[in-house]
């Protein structure tokens, strides 16, 4: 957003719970809105946002472009395709559960909470259909 000078609106934030009906009730309230494209939070709430958008008689990506994370092989099932963001979920895991057991190891011994620490890790962006880069590029070359 700082790099393209848009300014963060927290109006366009939806809260979910990873489940499918939050994906859906996010996409009814987000879709009101008219949203260029959308960034969900994984394929659960994808899929209920999906539903959203038909209830809305729109698709995807023609209407509203759509990136989700969790990429999973039977993704490829879906059409249009979907643009994902993918996190090493076993390394997550692992570096979770081992930032957990050093903070209660850390507070037993002096009874002090450890700061908090950002853990960086590789993810893989695929870009396919849901974000509308291969349409927009089709129109880009049609009007050039």
């Amino acid at each position: 957003l700082k790099e393209f000078r848009i300014t963060f609106d927290p109006a366009l934030i939806e809260h979910g719970d990873f489940r499918v009906e939050a994906g859906y009730a996010a996409g009814i309230e987000l879709l009101r809105r008219k949203p260029d494209a959308v960034f969900i939070g994984n394929y659960l709430m994808t899929v209920g946002f999906m539903r959203a958008l038909r209830q809305y008689q729109l698709e995807c990506p023609h209407d509203v472009g759509i990136a989700t994370c969790d990429d999973h092989p039977w993704l490829d099932s879906f059409r249009p395709r979907l643009t994902t963001v993918n996190f090493p979920k076993y390394e997550v895991g692992r570096e979770g559960g081992r930032l957990l057991i050093d903070t209660v190891e850390a507070g037993g011994r002096d009874g002090q909470a450890r700061r908090s620490r950002t853990v960086v890790m590789k993810s893989a962006l695929s870009i396919r259909e849901s974000c509308g880069y291969e349409l927009r590029a089709m129109r880009r070359a049609e009007r050039a």
